[in-house]
């Protein structure tokens, strides 16, 4: 998804430290730094599969992409100035549906909050194409997702708006704010996320049932790429972490939390990172590719060959209190450099590794180091 904020407090000042040069970089945080309560992912899942093969949990794990008719649970993951998250109760959440026209005229448009999705769903006029609200909840929302209304490109997905509201505030009143756009908000933030339906080729297989056209005709598609796993998100199978002339190792996946790394104040630290390579692997994405035709007639319909591929992962990495990074970090590193602050108080900082793909899957995994 795409966060936004309604205040960008700081903006002069990171503009005037390009200008003046990098010696004040302890003072001017970097983007990755948490000095405000922020919103750092949105992790969802399938809460609850639904009657459309229903046996795509192949490996027990949480499953990213979605069927019309399941359960889904956009959940968020907010972190405190202090680095530590926000309880789920402590936020209260509103969730709107975009429909046909994405998420780009959701504050200027017609007011979506007073349309529940309920509503239009009892009027039989509901489906991924309406805008309207989906409902309200805290740190977690479940909803169940609607039917697809086309199979080619971006309109596959579903286009949903979160608004996002602690200490105090109501979502509610973050909406009317928002859309009243005169005024600055504190305590609310604003989230644009995708949904995304899948295992593709169930997708279109799916909708071709339900009269739409696939984007290749359902007797070009190889019975081996209906088999095409649900996508589960990425994991970590190392943290290698490097500090003081101490070399520590974790695996993430065998552990509930990973356990503190003591460093002292000034100290400069390297974090090597690895995906879990074979959890990508055991979930191929095969794409259609259509090859030419040696038929003269235009109107004669294309041969496809299917290719299969493992889909990357990225990373963005977030620090908090006394952790800094000596190097912004790409979204393809799997290295980084950060450093304790030599003026640092006895305490805890926080490094927080968000992994990332392209379907929708988001996973969350936090290192801390005391001081």
């Amino acid at each position: 998804g795409s966060f936004s904020r309604a205040r960008t407090p700081g903006l002069v000042g990171l503009v005037l430290a390009s200008v003046l040069g990098l010696s004040c970089v302890f003072q001017v945080p970097s983007p990755t730094y948490i000095g405000e309560t922020r919103l750092i992912a949105v992790q969802t899942s399938v809460a609850e599969f639904g009657p459309l093969y229903s046996s795509r949990p192949e490996h027990g794990e949480p499953v990213a992409e979605v069927m019309p008719g399941d359960i889904k649970d956009p959940g968020v993951l907010f972190r405190g100035v202090d680095g530590l998250p926000l309880a789920v109760d402590a936020i209260d959440s509103m969730w709107l549906q975009c429909g046909a026209l994405f998420c780009d005229f959701v504050v200027s448009g017609p007011d979506l909050a007073a349309y529940t999705c309920a509503d239009q769903a009892a009027h039989d006029n509901y489906d991924g194409n309406t805008g309207c609200l989906l409902g309200k909840g805290d740190g977690h929302f479940e909803f169940e997702a609607p039917e697809v209304v086309e199979l080619s490109g971006i309109q596959r997905n579903l286009a949903v708006y979160g608004v996002l509201a602690w200490d105090g505030m109501s979502a509610e009143t973050c909406w009317q704010q928002r859309r009243a756009l005169d005024q600055e908000i504190e305590n609310c933030a604003f989230v644009e996320h995708r949904v995304y339906y899948g295992p593709e080729w169930l997708v279109q297989l799916h909708g071709y049932d339900q009269g739409l056209e696939p984007d290749v005709p359902i007797d070009q598609i190889p019975a081996a790429v209906f088999g095409q796993p649900a996508n589960r998100p990425p994991a970590l199978q190392e943290i290698q972490v490097e500090h003081d002339g101490v070399v520590d190792v974790f695996d993430p996946r065998e552990m509930s939390s990973l356990p503190a790394v003591a460093t002292e104040p000034g100290a400069e630290i390297v974090v090597t990172i690895a995906f879990d390579e074979l959890l990508q692997l055991q979930q191929p994405i095969f794409s259609a590719k259509a090859v030419e035709s040696s038929n003269p007639d235009p109107e004669a319909e294309p041969s496809y060959v299917f290719v299969g591929s493992v889909e990357p992962v990225y990373l963005n990495l977030f620090t908090s209190n006394a952790l800094h990074v000596l190097t912004e970090p790409f979204l393809t590193d799997t290295t980084v450099e950060l450093f304790i602050d030599d003026q640092a108080k006895a305490g805890s900082s926080w490094a927080l590794f968000v992994l990332r793909d392209f379907r929708g899957g988001e996973s969350v995994v936090w290192l801390e180091f005391t001081h």
